[in-house]
């Protein structure tokens, strides 16, 4: 049992002998999950999902740097302001053209906001965010100046938080952005503006939504690779969503393809670094006990206690324990 859950925890390559496949190089055993039964000795299922490495060693960020994807993001933002600029138009004499344009901002406004910055750190991103709406009117008649507003929210935001994981959240918090809105099919040419316009400005909301989040997911120290694969399932599913957008054009997509990509290699090294969860089966037993069980010392007791729902001195059956 151990031998076999070291080589899991290894991290380094070596070669598979797959029952079907046969003899496989270069092979890394990634998340596993092992079931014990301490009731029933030499007893156990484990699962497991092995990973293909095509260089030496512990797969690595090869060179890419948080600044890197940094870059990457604000190229991909520069092509949905430069995609709004281009392409929001606002005609005066179409009627609800005016209004319905000016409400998107106001509700981008509002979705500023709504942050959960520290107010000591928040006022002056939340007095610009009151100066979007108020300036709305004039924004909207000169789109390319309402594309360098929206990537000077986002952008504010990175002074707002400590910690990647908060900064993150904020950034999810915009993932959907416009999705809740009442839609119409559009007839008229006013209303086939109006629609157009909403769709330009909710795909480039999304897509510098999606882009720091990117950069602040690189930046965060995973403990878990449960962590790991919550936030890339997150963001990969605001990536498929912003792709389908009917308002993000050609050079968008191949920007956000390639940050995309760059984001990953952080996120998939991650998955090889933090540590993974397993579930066991144990006795009535405390968190500190069976931390020193599994650790050798009691100190994680706290660690194991959050896995299992805060529960400190009654843990038994099927529980949840990190890997060393």
């Amino acid at each position: 049992r151990d031998a076999l859950l070291a080589a899991f925890e290894d991290g380094a390559p070596g070669p598979l002998v797959h029952p079907f496949h046969g003899r496989i190089e270069n092979v890394i055993a990634g998340p596993y999950t092992l079931t014990e039964d301490f009731t029933n000795l030499g007893s156990g299922t484990i699962t497991v999902t092995f990973l293909i490495h095509n260089g030496p060693g512990v797969p690595q960020a090869a060179g890419v740097t948080v600044s890197a994807v940094a870059k990457s993001n604000a190229l991909a933002c520069g092509k949905a302001g430069a995609n709004l600029g281009a392409n929001f138009k606002v005609a005066p004499s179409y009627l609800g053209s005016f209004e319905s344009a000016t409400a998107s901002v106001a509700d981008a406004s509002l979705a500023f906001k709504k942050s959960l910055a520290p107010l000591d750190k928040a006022s002056e991103y939340l007095s610009a965010a009151e100066d979007l709406a108020a300036e709305s009117a004039a924004l909207i008649m000169a789109p390319s100046n309402l594309a360098l507003r929206l990537t000077d929210m986002f952008e504010r935001a990175t002074t707002l938080f400590d910690d990647p994981i908060n900064a993150l959240k904020h950034y999810s918090g915009f993932f959907g952005f416009g999705d809740g809105s009442t839609r119409v099919v559009p007839v008229t040419a006013a209303q086939l503006q109006a629609a157009s316009n909403k769709s330009l400005f909710d795909s480039a909301m999304n897509v510098h939504a999606l882009g720091y989040a990117y950069t602040a997911s690189a930046e965060i120290d995973y403990t878990t690779v449960d962590e790991v694969e919550a936030v890339s399932a997150d963001i990969e599913a605001q990536y498929q969503s912003v792709l389908l957008s009917a308002g993000t054009d050609t050079d968008t997509r191949e920007a956000l393809a390639d940050l995309r990509q760059l984001a990953l290699t952080f996120l998939d090294a991650a998955k090889l670094s933090a540590r993974r969860v397993v579930d066991v089966r144990v006795n009535p037993t405390t968190a500190r006990l069976l931390a020193f069980r599994y650790y050798g010392d009691d100190t994680q007791g706290e660690a194991i206690a959050n896995l299992n729902g805060g529960n400190v001195a009654d843990l038994m059956g099927m529980i949840k324990v990190l890997t060393e």
